[in-house]
């Protein structure tokens, strides 16, 4: 019988119906390709994530979804929002609990599988930030200090690259499969040749420390023969970024 999978996102819901496109992006998308495809395959799949709505359980595409993470920010938010992860937890009961990126819900998803005992714990590192000592060094010490005990804790960590590999080894001590992210292609000869293309598109959201969406527009005005496409939503947790990045694509 396949396990009994649980996925834990505050954002997953992007994907699953939720009708909020605020948070929904790679890492998200990853998720729900992965978790439809473990439905498709006979697996139990939950996924655990942020309360919304009137609802607090349903069932979209196969996947059992809990609505039960606070929509709330903060260091003096974090002990409930925590708490009621872990209430969450034990009520799903799963063999195995996925967190890609989010160091917090790392970090409380780790301490459930070491504490109760239940289940295993997967980490996918999402970008570089979730890894790199200069980002880390931005959190609270207790935060850093528990995030990456989750991770070494984990009973398997996976990285998108091999610097994100290379910096769990080198900087953490913390062992790490490359695992990078899957899309299905089209048939090569559906591709557009090289030759054929006329413009250079950017796609992401206008996160200065993740995206770093400046670079794109240094490399158009290194080639102003060229046509550049920008295309990307605000950040949540600056968007002002966005005003300074069109400003300057303006000119």
């Amino acid at each position: 019988m396949p396990p009994h999978v649980c996925f834990v996102s505050d954002t997953l819901h992007t994907y699953l119906g939720s009708g909020i496109e605020t948070g929904a992006g790679g890492a998200e998308r990853q998720q729900y390709k992965v978790a439809t495809a473990l439905v498709d395959r006979g697996y139990d799949v939950t996924v655990l994530t942020r309360a919304y709505g009137s609802l607090r359980r349903e069932t979209v595409e196969g996947i059992d979804v809990h609505r039960a993470i606070p929509d709330v920010r903060g260091v003096h938010n974090a002990p409930r929002k925590a708490a009621r992860i872990l209430a969450a937890l034990r009520r799903i009961d799963a063999d195995i609990h996925y967190v890609r990126g989010n160091p917090f819900l790392c970090t409380v998803t780790g301490l459930f599988t070491r504490t109760v005992g239940r289940g295993a714990f997967c980490y996918q590192v999402a970008n570089d930030s979730n890894v790199e000592p200069a980002h880390l060094a931005e959190m609270t010490p207790v935060l850093r200090y528990a995030y990456l005990a989750a991770i070494r804790g984990a009973d398997a960590v996976c990285a998108l690259t091999p610097y994100q590999r290379d910096l769990l080894a080198d900087e953490h001590a913390i062992d790490a499969t490359v695992v990078p992210c899957g899309y299905e292609l089209p048939p090569e000869a559906d591709l557009i040749d090289h030759a054929d293309r006329d413009r250079v598109l950017w796609v992401g959201r206008m996160n200065e420390d993740q995206k770093k969406p400046m670079r794109f527009l240094d490399l158009a005005e290194a080639l102003p023969d060229r046509e550049f496409v920008m295309v990307g939503p605000r950040d949540n947790d600056d968007p002002d970024y966005y005003d300074r990045v069109k400003r300057r694509a303006a000119t």
